[in-house]
C-alpha cells in the first residue's frame, strides 16, 4: 500500500508529466495539424519578407547618407579663392541691401514732409473755414439787424406820413385870416 506522501506527491508528477508533454506536443511540429503548419508557414514569411524589407531599408539609409556626408566634406574644403568670391558675394549683398534700406528711408522722409505739408494746408483751411464761418454768422446778424432797422425805419416813416395826412391846410372864411392858411387836423375816415 501506499503512503500518504506517495499519493500526495503522485499527482503533483502527474500534472508536471502533462505540462511537460503539452510543451512537448508544441514544440514538436510532426503532431501539429495541417492548418497550424500553413498558418506558421505563412507567418514566417510575412515576417521573413518585412525583415528583408527593414534591411534593404537600412542598407539604402547607409548609403545615402554616406554619400551625402562624403559630398558635404568635399564642399568643405573650400579653396581660398572660393572663399574670397563668397565673401565678396556678401559684402555686394550687404552694400545693396544697405543702399535699399538708404532709398526707402528717404523715400519714407519724402512722404512724411509731404504728409507734414498736407496737414498744415488742411490745418490752414480749415481755420480759414472756421474764419469765412465766423464772418458769415456775422454778416448774417448783421443783415438780420439792417432788416430790424429798416423795419423800425418804414414804420416810423409810415406813422409820419399818417400824421401828415392828418394834418391838412384850411382856409378860413374871415378876411385877412382867408389869406392866410392853418392846419388842422383832419378826422379820420
Amino acid at each position: 500500500m501506499k503512503s500518504a506522501t506517495e499519493i500526495i506527491v503522485a499527482p503533483k508528477h502527474h500534472n508536471l508529466r502533462m505540462r511537460l508533454a503539452g510543451v512537448q506536443s508544441i514544440t514538436d511540429v510532426h503532431s501539429w495539424s495541417d492548418y497550424a503548419l500553413n498558418l506558421a508557414n505563412s507567418a514566417a514569411n510575412v515576417i521573413g519578407i518585412i525583415a528583408a524589407a527593414v534591411v534593404l531599408i537600412a542598407i539604402a539609409l547607409i548609403y545615402f547618407t554616406g554619400s551625402e556626408l562624403t559630398e558635404r566634406a568635399k564642399g568643405k574644403l573650400v579653396t581660398p579663392q572660393q572663399d574670397q568670391m563668397k565673401a565678396l558675394r556678401q559684402s555686394q549683398a550687404e552694400l545693396s541691401a544697405r543702399r535699399s534700406e538708404e532709398t526707402k528711408a528717404s523715400r519714407l522722409e519724402k512722404v512724411e514732409t509731404e504728409l507734414a505739408a498736407a496737414w498744415k494746408s488742411e490745418k490752414a483751411t480749415s481755420l480759414r473755414l472756421s474764419q469765412i464761418e465766423t464772418e458769415l454768422t456775422a454778416a448774417k446778424h448783421s443783415q438780420e439787424s439792417m432788416a430790424s432797422r429798416l423795419s423800425k425805419t418804414e414804420t416810423e416813416l409810415a406813422a409820419a406820413r399818417r400824421a401828415t395826412d392828418e394834418l391838412r391846410p384850411i382856409s378860413l372864411p374871415c378876411g385877412r385870416a382867408s389869406r392866410q392858411s392853418a392846419w388842422t387836423l383832419r378826422p379820420r375816415r
